[in-house]
């Protein structure tokens, strides 16, 4: 017993009975000893490695075809122009329209056809004697006539 002590900082316990007695110390022993095998900083530093190599992916792209994709958009604008303008008014006329709509109100909303739910074992709104005298009950088999009835 000494020898482990000396070995873990601790007593020998039974793991269920740490448990019963500490619920949490078992989670926090696990997550310490996983803890030399887990690397906080590498979520941010492959965030930031991506958000590198995107960046200078863009100023690639630009440098090798930049000037080609400026000159697509100012043709696509000259051309589309117009209709763009047109598409953005007609937009804001439905709009209008859609906020003039008034919706009837439902007569009826249907609601769920359950079955009677099944007798239960024991409440916990029950007092400590209802649950108990209900167990009692069901372990002398007294509720059976009424089980096999239905």
């Amino acid at each position: 017993m000494l020898k482990w002590r000396e070995t873990f900082g601790r007593d020998q316990t039974e793991i269920d009975a740490m448990i019963e007695l500490r619920p949490r110390e078992l989670g926090n022993l696990i997550v310490d000893a996983m803890k030399p095998f887990f690397d906080d900083t590498l979520r941010d530093r492959v965030r930031d490695a991506k958000d590198e190599y995107l960046e200078k992916a863009r100023e690639w792209i630009d440098e090798q075809v930049g000037h080609k994709l400026d000159a697509l958009r100012k043709e696509v604008d000259h051309v589309l122009g117009p209709y763009f303008t047109w598409l953005e008014e007609f937009q804001e006329s439905l709009n209008d329209i859609a906020g003039e709509v008034m919706l009837p109100v439902p007569d009826e909303v249907p609601q769920a056809e359950l079955p009677e739910p099944p007798a239960v074992f024991v409440d916990s709104r029950w007092t400590w004697k209802q649950q108990t005298d209900a167990m009692k009950a069901r372990k002398a088999f007294e509720d059976d006539d009424e089980d096999e009835a239905a």
